[in-house]
């Protein structure tokens, strides 16, 4: 037979169990191991780093040993509370905040979600150029894109036809056209004269020999 406690094999005997009961061995194994205590069911109490058999505290910075009656004594201590009951205030403030921060953050968005739908909504394009009606003149990126159209070109156009305009019947000073006539006539008349020798006809040698027999 195998104890479990202490790990030694024994006779299958009722005297020899029983001075193994009796035994200091198997009282202190046993006394420690019903002390031992399962820490992962205190919040604020871990495992020693440096010392196995002892505990430790994250609110108070006490070193407890792995006793489960010294864990609860200590639990049910005045400092312990009084640390436990500011420590739980600062993570509901916490907590608070943090939600305060994300409803904050959540109106932000859906205000930014709101305006980016009417400024789209605004935004449509007021004129717009089909591709199969483009004009023969140049139109900026801008237009063809959407947006108001400036009719500044056909104005142009327009008043270059426009027979009401002052501007195409304009008159010069009477002398200075009076001097344009005369100077007019002059380069006509020696143009006509200059054409009347260039077509005046040579006389042929046959004509110049008859008109030397006859004479």
């Amino acid at each position: 037979v195998k104890c479990l406690v202490t790990g030694h094999e024994m006779q299958k005997d009722l005297q020899v169990l029983e001075r193994h009961w009796n035994g200091k061995t198997y009282k202190r194994r046993k006394n420690s191991v019903e002390r031992q205590v399962d820490l992962s069911s205190y919040k604020y109490i871990i495992p020693h780093k440096h010392e196995a058999k002892m505990a430790y505290c994250l609110l108070t910075k006490d070193t407890l040993n792995l006793d489960k009656k010294e864990i609860q004594n200590h639990i049910k201590g005045r400092r312990y509370q009084r640390k436990l009951s500011v420590k739980e205030a600062k993570i509901a403030k916490k907590k608070e905040k943090e939600k305060k921060i994300l409803e904050k953050r959540e109106r932000w968005e859906k205000k930014k979600a709101e305006a980016n739908s009417g400024q789209s909504a605004d935004q449509k394009p007021k004129y717009s150029i089909d591709q199969s009606e483009q004009t023969h003149f140049w139109v900026p990126a801008e237009y063809m894109n959407g947006g108001e159209f400036h009719h500044g070109v056909h104005d142009q156009d327009e008043d270059l036809d426009d027979p009401d305009d002052d501007s195409h019947n304009y008159q010069p000073h009477p002398k200075k056209r009076h001097r344009n006539n005369i100077n007019h006539t002059k380069t006509s008349n020696h143009n006509n004269h200059g054409t009347a020798k260039a077509r005046k006809p040579k006389r042929s040698s046959q004509m110049a020999s008859g008109r030397d027999m006859n004479r």
